[in-house]
């Protein structure tokens, strides 16, 4: 079984949920982004308004449980140093047309690559600032909310796959990124997979 595979990336990802006629009042970029333990701590997300009213945002710290498997899902996490993920600023006014940046600090290297969402939403005022003044803003019901994708990888990567010849299991603790598999005698028939495989997480080998 011959495999090939490629070390952490950043790939795409956005999260848009709205109701009723969404209109996008602001923009995230980059929409996926991640923080490499091995040099660096930190990495830095800009929120631009395209709306011609100040609006109010808050941030959502996700944690992804068993990414890439069947039982994904999101976890509620504090924006704390103890949970590993620091927002900053955690909530901000937003001027028209203006850019804020947001910076998002990796407070201790991760043993094994690990997986967050980010999510930027619309309120109508931020408890503790003095010039919302109880105002609100009618439109923020429609506002779309924008989901991050963080990916942490650890300070000393070691990638490791092996095969029972049915599935493919990263026994290392960083995502692999699996193209294809082959199956060899005197030629490869080869199969795609396209699939990334986070530590501890599986694939099924094509028949």
């Amino acid at each position: 079984m011959n495999f090939k595979d490629t070390l952490p990336g950043v790939f795409l990802c956005v999260a848009m949920f709205a109701c009723g006629h969404a209109r996008a009042n602001m923009l995230v970029y980059p929409m996926a982004a991640e923080i490499n333990s091995s040099h660096e701590e930190a990495t830095s997300l800009f929120v631009y308004s395209k709306s011609d009213h100040v609006q109010y945002i808050r941030t959502r710290i996700m944690r992804i449980e068993h990414p890439g498997m069947p039982q994904e899902k999101e976890v509620p996490a504090g924006n704390d140093i103890e949970t590993g993920l620091v927002v900053s600023p955690e909530k901000f006014a937003l001027s028209p047309g203006t850019k804020k940046t947001i910076r998002v600090i990796s407070t201790q290297a991760p043993e094994r690559e690990e997986a967050w969402r980010v999510y930027f939403e619309a309120v109508p005022e931020l408890e503790d600032d003095p010039q919302a003044g109880g105002k609100q803003n009618s439109s923020v019901s429609v506002n779309l909310v924008w989901g991050v994708l963080l990916r942490v990888s650890p300070s000393d990567p070691r990638p490791a796959l092996v095969t029972n010849g049915h599935h493919l299991l990263n026994t290392g603790n960083t995502r692999l990124s699996l193209i294809r598999a082959g199956n060899c005698d005197t030629t490869c028939h080869w199969q795609n997979i396209d699939k990334s495989i986070y530590p501890g997480g599986s694939a099924d080998i094509p028949a």
